[in-house]
């Protein structure tokens, strides 16, 4: 495969503006109709690992669809990319989202992971355009416009190689009501020392007052 390569499609403002308004609206609907079918049958983790795994090959496959022959197949290989990218993206977001709530062992800490997963989302926005364009801007110096495709294909790659470490927390599952205290059951059924104390003490308060009660 050749590496040194440049170009690109040249679309106006106005043709970015339909396709991003056409992705929004197909995402909505992965979303909506597609997601929750696919998570039901194989599981919130084994989605997330098949996206993360074939995402790679997304990015490694757009720089090429400049090399094809006619505007036709330019703008039915970009069609496909993007069909591509914009179901996987919808499966993989929601998918990790799972995955952080099934992590969380209660609701104390939920709120803590999340955030830090928010800020760290956030943080790789603001970074990735600035680092993704002086990759791009090294790439079109050196003759190779599919540079940052590629780095970012390493990216995924190395995302997925995590992903296969992860495992399925049963006790954390999501559809099961995240409990404030989760505490171990107590030996033979009995409750803990500290708990038999405070009701023998309730039990002998009550006992005092009914007899105050019938002498009075």
């Amino acid at each position: 495969m050749p590496f040194s390569f440049t170009g690109g499609f040249g679309f106006d403002s106005k043709t970015i503006g339909m396709i991003l308004s056409i992705q929004g609206v197909y995402q909505m609907a992965v979303q909506l109709f597609l997601f929750p079918r696919i998570v039901s049958r194989f599981g919130s983790l084994a989605t997330l690992r098949f996206v993360a795994l074939s995402y790679g090959g997304l990015y490694a496959v757009v720089p090429y669809l400049v090399l094809l022959p006619s505007d036709a197949t330019r703008l039915t290989g970009l069609a496909f990319c993007l069909v591509w990218k914009v179901t996987y993206q919808s499966l993989a977001y929601p998918s990790l989202a799972l995955q952080l709530t099934s992590a969380a062992p209660s609701l104390l800490v939920l709120g803590t992971i999340n955030g830090v997963a928010a800020s760290t989302a956030s943080l790789c926005r603001a970074l990735g355009p600035t680092l993704s364009g002086l990759v791009q801007s090294l790439g079109i110096r050196f003759g190779v416009i599919g540079l940052p495709w590629w780095a970012s294909a390493v990216v995924c790659l190395i995302g997925a190689i995590e992903c296969l470490g992860m495992k399925e927390v049963v006790s954390g599952n999501p559809t099961r009501p995240l409990t404030q205290v989760e505490c171990e059951p107590c030996p033979d059924g009995l409750p803990p020392e500290s708990s038999r104390r405070k009701s023998h003490d309730s039990t002998q308060a009550s006992g005092r007052l009914a007899k105050e009660k019938k002498g009075g």
